[in-house]
């Protein structure tokens, strides 16, 4: 036959793992087992109040020290990692910061992928503001940028957007490759390349073909220009006008100094 325990059961007031918030917890004499009930406040009159409201006449004890830790709020406060609970502006780890600035990114080896766990624009905002204090980067047009960043932004404003040759004409260009994306489908890969000429003009294509050689440009210091030939075709994207290259065909020849050295956009 099961034997009844009463009175078994009491309740605890204990303070929370950082010794920031009034918990609650039920204890049972019988099988010593100690269950967490609930937060109950920051404030020690208060979590009383609805501790006993909680324990409904039952025993209720307090274990808890003098006074909590205090608990910094704010949206500038950091919730994880090695500086939780501190300000962003109060933060001069610059490694750390720099972490941040791009997402917090942590890089999975079992899946071969990036998982980014810093998704908060309003603290995202508040660290580049920081960085920027600490000389890390620099603020232009309300965006922040390291100074190798806002050299190529500056430099990217000079680009000429707009449609150049007649469509359907073959052209034959010396082309550098500023930047290049990629996505997968059922067919395939497809490629969007970004280039620009000497005039600062800006070609894209949009396509399949074998561009190696033009992607391997990408992984050197300097930039490698190529002569190139393609079937132009225009469009807009955005509102803005493009001149797009098709049936790419990247020619065996560099253009070169007077020196032999190789010519690069600077």
């Amino acid at each position: 036959m099961n034997q009844v325990h009463e009175n078994t059961t009491s309740y605890e007031i204990r303070s929370g793992s950082e010794n920031k918030m009034y918990t609650l917890w039920r204890f049972n004499s019988f099988n010593g087992r100690e269950t967490y009930i609930k937060n109950l406040s920051a404030d020690f009159d208060k979590a009383v109040e609805e501790a006993k409201r909680y324990a409904k006449g039952r025993e209720l004890n307090i274990c808890v020290g003098d006074e909590l830790n205090d608990i910094v709020r704010g949206e500038d406060v950091l919730r994880f990692g090695k500086y939780k609970d501190r300000r962003i502006c109060e933060i001069d780890d610059v490694k750390y910061l720099s972490w941040l600035s791009k997402g917090g990114p942590v890089r999975d080896e079992a899946f071969d992928t990036w998982n980014y766990y810093f998704d908060n624009d309003k603290q995202l905002e508040l660290v580049k503001i920081r960085l920027a204090e600490l000389g890390e980067l620099i603020e232009y047009e309300g965006e922040y940028y390291t100074s190798k960043q806002l050299e190529r932004v500056k430099f990217e404003k000079s680009f000429v957007h707009g449609h150049f040759y007649d469509e359907k004409k073959r052209v034959t260009l010396n082309l550098r490759v500023l930047s290049s994306t990629h996505f997968d489908t059922q067919w395939g890969t497809t490629w969007i390349l970004k280039m620009v000429d000497e005039n600062l003009r800006v070609f894209t294509y949009k396509g399949s073909g074998d561009v190696y050689e033009l992607l391997k440009s990408r992984h050197h210091d300097v930039q490698i220009w190529f002569n190139i030939s393609g079937t132009v075709d225009h469009n807009e994207y955005r509102g803005q006008k493009q001149t797009m290259l098709k049936r790419l065909k990247i020619n065996p020849s560099f253009i070169s100094t007077s020196d032999g050295e190789l010519n690069y956009l600077i």
